[in-house]
Order: structure tokens, then sequence, then C-alpha cells
């Protein structure tokens, strides 16, 4: 079964091989908890995970996983869609 995901499958190795593969979110996320501990910003932040069929998160992963993001940043908003592919 073939799906298209509106994505051109050479933009989305580029993005698995250069975004993907790096952990400049992670030290972001950090960052942003830092800055939040000192007072000096309140910033929404929010993950989108899509479904399991469709996603490249990972809810376990250490260092990096949702559940691992959700407790460096307390109050980090994340929405599921559960049926996104």
């Amino acid at each position: 079964v073939a799906v298209w995901s509106s994505i051109n499958p050479y933009a989305q190795w580029l993005a698995r091989r250069t975004v993907l593969s790096q952990d400049d979110a992670y030290a972001s996320l950090q960052r942003i908890a830092a800055t939040r501990a000192c007072g000096r910003a309140d910033l929404a932040v929010h993950v989108l995970v899509a479904g399991d069929a469709g996603t490249v998160c990972s809810w376990d992963a250490l260092p990096g996983g949702i559940r691992d993001m959700e407790a460096v940043l307390l109050g980090l908003a994340v929405a599921t869609f559960p049926k996104a592919a």
C-alpha cells in the first residue's frame, strides 16, 4: 500500500538526515526551561505529534522523547493527532 503524504520524498529524506538527526531542538527546549526558571519569559511551547504510523517521535526515548520533553519543560502543551499519517 502506498500513501502520499504531500511531502516531497527528497525533502522528507533531507529533513530526516539533517534536521531530525540533530539535538538542537532539545537543547533549545532546555534553554527555554532555564529562561522560565529565571522568570524572564513564559513562552507557550507546543509539540504536535502525528499518529504512530506517521511519526518519528518516541514517547519514551531518553533524551528527547515526548515524556522527557514534558519533564524538562513543565507546562509543555502536547497535542496528538492519532489518525495523522
